[in-house]
């Protein structure tokens, strides 16, 4: 039996997402799109003073939008089997959206985890207003923080 990593799972990366779909309902979000909200919302302390994030500031987290990528669409991949999230392949690309079961599954779950990630969305949304995937990147390059750093400058090394 392979130990199972309790974070940065299907299951948790998918409750973070989820929950960001659910409040962008019924906005559909693209995949870079939710990469970026992710990161913000779970490291929300370094966008807002005012704000405590919800995982701790581990060093270099910054370079988690550069590895996520295949976690988080493995765990839309969960989620759209859970039929807690629909696909979308139109002319904005391909976007997903919550369904209408991904309410009622929230709001049955109450541990503190849960509610601190659904006050990080809600304070996301009413921050940032948009889940343009240029908006979004924006935000991350006048940060100065995924060009700087010891991880990524040793890559270049």
């Amino acid at each position: 039996m392979t130990p199972s990593n309790p974070f940065n799972n299907q299951l948790e990366i998918g409750l973070r997402l989820l929950s960001i779909l659910n409040e962008a309902f019924p906005k559909k979000i693209n995949l870079q799109s939710l990469i970026y909200i992710d990161y913000i919302v779970i490291h929300s302390g370094d966008f807002d003073n005012a704000t405590q994030s919800i995982h701790a500031p581990v060093p270099y987290r910054e370079s988690e939008i550069l590895i996520k990528r295949n976690l988080i669409k493995d765990s839309l991949d969960f989620l759209l089997y859970k039929n807690l999230v629909d696909i979308s392949y139109d002319s904005d690309g391909i976007t997903y959206v919550a369904t209408e079961d991904s309410t009622p599954f929230l709001d049955k779950l109450s541990e503190q985890y849960t509610q601190e990630l659904l006050i990080r969305v809600k304070w996301f949304f009413s921050k940032y207003e948009s889940t343009d995937e240029l908006l979004l990147r924006n935000i991350f390059s006048t940060r100065d923080n995924l060009t700087n750093t010891e991880f990524n400058i040793g890559i270049l090394k």
